[in-house]
């Protein structure tokens, strides 16, 4: 519609949603395919979380400890077969989490672009990931910084990162 957005975040999920799906108005069994997309979504986010894991080698009694209630959060099956942005934060903030991880033990910097695109993904669906995901790859690149591990040609490309992730804001 023309009306704008009552909610204070950016309707960007919703408007790739109406891009790339069929249209709902007049067509309710559509909604299957909004429905599968938020599923994936939750299923991306959910195996960035649970890899980080294994990525640890934690031991099998651990890595079940920590794997479980991953895998038991009450919500999760029920927000996963919702249309929500919310859904589009939670894969944003799977993979920047793991990304963040992997730059921490690599170095590499494939998993801080990873992890910068991560928090792009989470931020356009709301601004609270913003600050949570934002929040936690900018903490570990000040660490990085001053453990002087953070290499100086990441600077650009953090930057415009942080200056897509805020622009709807």
């Amino acid at each position: 519609t023309n009306e704008r957005n009552y909610l204070d975040h950016p309707s960007i999920y919703y408007w790739l949603l109406a891009r790339l799906g069929p249209t709902l108005e007049g067509h309710p069994d559509t909604v299957l395919f909004y429905r599968l997309v938020n599923i994936a979504l939750v299923a991306i986010g959910l195996a960035g979380w649970m890899a980080i894991g294994i990525v640890l080698r934690l031991p099998r009694l651990k890595l079940y400890a920590y794997i479980l209630p991953l895998a038991c959060i009450p919500v999760l099956a029920t927000l996963a077969g919702t249309v929500t942005n919310d859904n589009m934060a939670f894969a944003g903030s799977g993979i920047a989490a793991l990304a963040t991880l992997q730059l921490l033990i690599t170095r590499n910097p494939v998993w801080l672009l990873t992890a910068l695109l991560g928090v792009i993904i989470a931020s356009w669906a709301k601004f609270p990931p913003l600050l949570q995901t934002g929040g936690l790859v900018g903490g570990v690149l000040l660490w990085m910084l001053w453990q002087r591990r953070l290499d100086w040609r990441w600077i650009g490309p953090i930057a415009v990162a942080a200056l897509i992730a805020g622009a709807p804001y």
